[in-house]
């Protein structure tokens, strides 16, 4: 029987972003039980350009 596959997504693509490290964190801590396969997929490494704004439309100036 193959190993259960688990993808750690790392969500946010805008530069200056923390959301690597914790999803490095989170692969590290999964492939650590050896049970699972891991795999980081990175949003930044796929074209997005609704989302690649340089600051959260939340915190843009109107």
């Amino acid at each position: 029987m193959s190993k259960p596959r688990i993808a750690v997504v790392v969500g946010s693509i805008r530069a200056g972003r923390f959301a690597d490290k914790p999803a490095s964190w989170i692969a590290d801590l999964a492939k650590a039980r050896g049970d699972v396969e891991v795999e980081i997929v990175d949003l930044a490494d796929y074209p997005l350009p609704l989302f690649a704004e340089a600051r959260s439309p939340l915190w843009a100036e109107s």
